[in-house]
C-alpha cells in the first residue's frame, strides 16, 4: 500500500501534493521561523502518537475571505497531535492534527457566537 501523508485542519484534509501547497506553504508564509516542538511520544504497537506543540512569530499576513488580519508579531504556540502508522516497518500513513481554534484565538480571531445563534 502506498504512503499517506495527510494533515486535518478545520474539517479540512490535505494529501499528497496539496499537503505541501496548502498547509506547509501557509505556515512557512506566515510565520518563517514555524517549528515544531515535541513533547511526548508514544508508541503503540503499530501506531506512533505524537504530543507537539507548532510554535512560531507572525510576520506574514492572514488572509481569510473576508479581508486581511494583520497580527504581525504574534507568538503562536499551536497543541498538534501527529499519528503514524506503521507497517513492515515502513511509514504507511501519517496524520497530523492542529488545533485551529487555539491558532486562531492567537492570531486575535474570535468565534462570531452571535451569528451562530441568530442563524436560521
Amino acid at each position: 500500500m502506498p504512503r499517506r501523508r495527510r494533515a486535518v485542519v478545520a474539517g479540512e484534509s490535505y494529501c499528497g501534493e496539496h499537503l505541501g501547497d496548502q498547509v506547509v506553504a501557509f505556515m512557512g508564509a506566515l510565520a518563517p521561523d514555524i517549528h515544531r516542538e515535541l513533547h511526548r511520544l508514544h508508541v503503540m504497537g503499530d501506531v506512533v502518537a505524537v504530543e507537539l506543540t507548532t510554535e512560531g512569530t507572525v510576520t506574514g499576513p492572514f488572509e481569510t475571505p473576508p479581508g486581511t488580519v494583520h497580527a504581525a508579531g504574534a507568538r503562536l504556540s499551536i497543541p498538534t497531535a501527529d499519528f503514524w502508522y506503521v507497517e513492515g516497518g515502513k511509514v504507511k500513513e501519517f496524520n497530523c492534527y492542529v488545533g485551529v481554534s487555539v491558532m486562531l484565538a492567537q492570531l486575535g480571531v474570535h468565534p462570531d457566537f452571535a451569528s451562530a445563534v441568530t442563524a436560521p
